[in-house]
């Protein structure tokens, strides 16, 4: 790392603007070709807090300003960031206002306009999800068996151990 980039560094830790940091952020990595991962280890955060800052630059300025006036808060910004067009950023902005909408509600908002997908519901209970492991074992008592159940999807990952011939063996019992 040059010493131009050092002394940026230093500004970023020092830095408690966080557009000014983002700034920052954004120059050491495309100006001076730092790496997300890289940048993460050296300020010790993790890469997605690097990207979420980093987003914060795609705001409109009505948003920012919001911010400054504290009407909003920086959990806020980086939910409704995660929009992808400047119109539907503004938009949830104004519904965090109009609605005096919790970074929570936001989140909520913001998966909706992104997945269209409302938030409602709850998670499988564990006799469900012991069912669905006993069906995949009854196939074959090596599979193992990983669901995933978040807001917006679920999955059921099957792993099978072996070679060519097992795996075909098992993934054609599981057709059948």
């Amino acid at each position: 790392m040059d010493e131009d980039a050092k002394k940026i560094v230093e500004q970023v830790k020092l830095e408690r603007d966080v557009f000014n940091k983002a700034k920052l952020l954004r120059y050491l990595n495309k100006v001076k070709d730092l790496s997300i991962v890289k940048l993460s280890r050296i300020f010790s955060i993790k890469p997605a807090y690097i990207c979420n800052l980093l987003r914060l630059l795609k705001l409109p300025e009505i948003v920012i300003d919001g911010y400054y006036s504290k009407i909003v808060s920086l959990s806020h910004l980086m939910t409704i960031s995660r929009l992808r067009s400047k119109e539907e950023i503004i938009s949830a902005y104004e519904d965090i206002l109009t609605k005096n909408l919790t970074v929570e509600k936001a989140n909520e908002l913001v998966r909706e306009k992104l997945f269209q997908i409302k938030t409602g519901g709850e998670r499988i209970d564990k006799d469900t999800k012991r069912k669905i492991e006993e069906k995949y074992k009854k196939i074959d008592k090596n599979i193992q068996i990983k669901i995933v159940q978040t807001r917006v999807q679920a999955r059921i990952i099957l792993i099978i151990k072996g070679n060519m011939a097992k795996t075909t063996e098992v993934l054609k019992k599981i057709v059948s």
